[in-house]
């Protein structure tokens, strides 16, 4: 399994209590879309653990950006998108052979 990450390996998500009051205010009728929202950092961040643990016992090959040069996660900003763009795509073959080999492992 090749894991390819959208932020940095660093990253951790953090709850956003502003965020998160709109959110309820906005969806007090849905109770348990409220209650997702409420847990989606935590769950993020267990994932985000155990896909890493999986990676050191040798079971995943993750691969993630060094930076997202800012992007957002609805940006628009073409120049933007495309550098990452094109910055994903060198660190993917900067990589190739890592991968090759992780392939060539479990096969």
């Amino acid at each position: 399994l090749v894991v390819i990450l959208t932020r940095p390996r660093d990253y951790v998500k953090t709850g956003g209590e502003a965020e998160l009051r709109l959110i309820e205010a906005t969806y007090r009728k849905y109770p348990k879309f409220v209650e997702a929202m409420r847990l989606r950092a935590e769950r993020y961040n267990e994932s985000r653990d155990e896909l890493f643990a999986r990676e050191a016992a040798g079971d995943v090959l993750v691969l993630a950006p060094e930076t997202t040069f800012g992007v957002k996660r609805l940006d628009r900003d073409v120049p933007k998108l495309r550098r990452l763009w094109q910055e994903g795509y060198f660190h993917g073959l900067k990589e190739r052979e890592r991968i090759r080999d992780y392939w060539k492992g479990v096969s």
